[in-house]
């Protein structure tokens, strides 16, 4: 993520930037605002599990160090495009400030280890869409090299995450979450983007129809 610090996303981003189709492009934009919200959820549990792990566990802490060090710079590289996005839509899609609550409601009312068996799902769930990404993007065009590099090192980089927390697993008091919190997690991440992708596409489309002002 350091070498996009170089880099800038494209005024391109008000169009249909991805593949010049704009379901996608809407799709991807969704996706990568959502992104700084769970990245934090992420980032804070992985934070208080790597304070309850015993000094002589110094590879579970060294792997729980790097992770957070990694999703942190994902959200900051997603805020920066989240930015310029802001400046063609004009705000940000609704529903995220639901997921935001949602993710804070968790932090609040579930114990550490259900908070960990969530991230655990959560990041095997990035890993399988991760992997169908990378393996349709290179045939992409995309008006916005910013984004192409971010969403393809992102989900590189997020095919390892599971594993790892699936090891810090072993610290806490093991959950097993996937017939009811999965479920529930799915669901609300199909809500947010059923609500999200419409609505960032039509504000495309206004913005395209714009007349041009001299």
């Amino acid at each position: 993520m350091k070498a996009l610090g170089t880099m800038h996303p494209s005024a391109q981003l008000g169009g249909a930037w991805c593949d010049s189709n704009l379901l996608l492009s809407s799709l991807l934009e969704a996706t990568s605002f959502v992104t700084p919200v769970l990245e934090r959820y992420f980032v804070r549990t992985v934070a208080r599990v790597a304070l309850a792990i015993e000094p002589a566990d110094a590879e579970a802490r060294a792997r729980a160090r790097a992770f957070v060090i990694e999703e942190s710079r994902h959200a900051v590289a997603h805020q920066r495009l989240n930015r310029a996005l802001l400046v063609h839509l004009g705000a940000a899609p609704p529903g995220l400030a639901w997921v935001q609550r949602l993710a804070e409601a968790a932090e609040r009312r579930l114990d550490l280890a259900m908070r960990l068996a969530t991230v655990e799902i959560m990041e095997r769930a990035s890993a399988r869409i991760a992997r169908r990404y990378l393996a349709r993007e290179q045939g992409w065009t995309f008006g916005c090299d910013y984004a192409r590099r971010l969403f393809a090192q992102h989900a590189r980089e997020e095919l390892a995450h599971a594993d790892v927390i699936a090891a810090l697993q072993s610290t806490t008091r093991r959950v097993d979450a996937r017939w009811i919190v999965a479920p529930m997690l799915a669901a609300a991440m199909a809500l947010y983007l059923a609500i999200a992708v419409p609505w960032i596409a039509a504000r495309k489309r206004g913005h395209q129809r714009q007349p041009i002002r001299t």
